[in-house]
């Protein structure tokens, strides 16, 4: 409930800052009772930022829960096609776990396992920031993508986000 309340509190400090929604959406995604406002959440951060691959993977993640193949599938192949390129960490997501033996899951992962993706820097290079864009930068997805999903660095990660977000 700590990490909710901090993620609010910097939603409003910075609505338009979609990565706030994502953390949102991990959050809120563990809470089997509040499966739908995750949805809603990654779906915000998609609005603000149609790019944003993890946002793809979690909405992929609630529908493999829900038993919902391919819908699961659909946006797996975006996060995928969006730069989510952590096979392994996706290998072991147990998430997955009714998946794993899916043909098309097993070819999604080998046709992305050995494909380069741009980093978050290079991407946003030749992009003109705009109104409010200046604050995407503030994250860093090689620093805290995979914490989030760890519960016990979760908290961490966004209080520091709201640090940042505060300070900036």
């Amino acid at each position: 409930e700590k990490a909710e309340s901090l993620l609010r509190h910097a939603i409003d400090l910075a609505p338009i800052n979609a990565m706030n929604y994502y953390d949102l959406g991990v959050i809120l995604a563990k809470r089997k009772e509040r499966k739908e406002d995750a949805f809603a959440a990654f779906e915000q951060a998609l609005k603000l930022d149609p790019d944003m691959a993890q946002a793809y993977y979690g909405i992929a993640c609630l529908h493999a829960l829900a038993k919902n193949r391919e819908l699961a599938l659909s946006f797996l192949k975006q996060a995928l096609s969006k730069g989510f390129n952590d096979i392994d960490y996706i290998e072991k997501d147990s998430d997955w776990k009714g998946l794993k033996t899916n043909p098309e899951f097993v070819r999604l992962l080998a046709r992305y396992r050995h494909v380069e993706m741009p980093s978050a820097g290079e991407e946003k290079r030749g992009k003109k920031e705009d109104n409010g864009k200046q604050l995407q930068s503030l994250y860093k997805p090689q620093a805290f993508d995979m914490d989030l999903f760890k519960p016990n660095k979760a908290k961490k990660v966004v209080q520091e986000r709201a640090r940042r977000v505060k300070y900036n």
